[in-house]
């Protein structure tokens, strides 16, 4: 096997830190690289769109990951947003939300379960003893999502209440994305 390129090894060390970040200090000591050199491999990266790798608050290193290497980071900030944003804005209660990605691993066949699930009370129950809502939840970046997209929360939504896929509307909009209900 041949020699890592520069930015292979600055995702494989985002792959391994929490929630896929870290500051360009701390790539640069676990690479034993000066941050300078580390600067250069990501703004080079950062210009090629198809690079899953962004600049975050504070020049933190963001690793938006792929689903077929390791667990994207985009799933704990869409995480966030569920729980921050969208579910109280829709007058959800109490929302809870499970990161069930495999990253591209199939478990028990194509499309079987959901990048996240969430639990949460509606805006108002039919009687106390009610469960919480489920819901499917599947994440697409930019060059992901398409009708395919649909159809598998769809599958994956058959026990669930409602079944959701969340979007980047474009490059420029991650990580602001837009729901599309199922």
């Amino acid at each position: 096997m041949g020699k890592q390129s520069y930015l292979q090894q600055v995702v494989n060390v985002l792959i391994k830190a929490e929630h896929n970040r870290l500051s360009v200090k701390r790539i640069a000591l676990a690479l034993e690289w000066d941050e300078e050199r580390v600067n250069k491999v990501v703004d080079k990266a950062r210009s090629d769109a198809s690079v899953p790798l962004d600049r975050g608050p504070g020049g933190v290193i963001r690793y938006w990951g792929s689903e077929k290497r390791a667990a994207p980071g985009i799933y704990y900030d869409v995480r966030r947003i569920i729980t921050n944003y969208w579910a109280p804005s829709r007058g959800l209660r109490f929302p809870n939300v499970h990161i069930t990605a495999t990253h591209g691993k199939q478990i028990d066949g194509v499309w079987s379960h959901p990048d996240l699930a969430m639990s949460a009370l509606p805006k108002k129950r039919k009687s106390v003893t009610d469960p919480p809502d489920l819901y499917s939840i599947e994440v697409e970046v930019y060059t992901g999502f398409d009708i395919r997209s649909v159809y598998q929360a769809h599958a994956q939504g058959l026990g669930a209440n409602q079944s959701w896929v969340f979007y980047a509307t474009s490059k420029e909009a991650t990580p602001h994305f837009e729901p599309a209900w199922v």
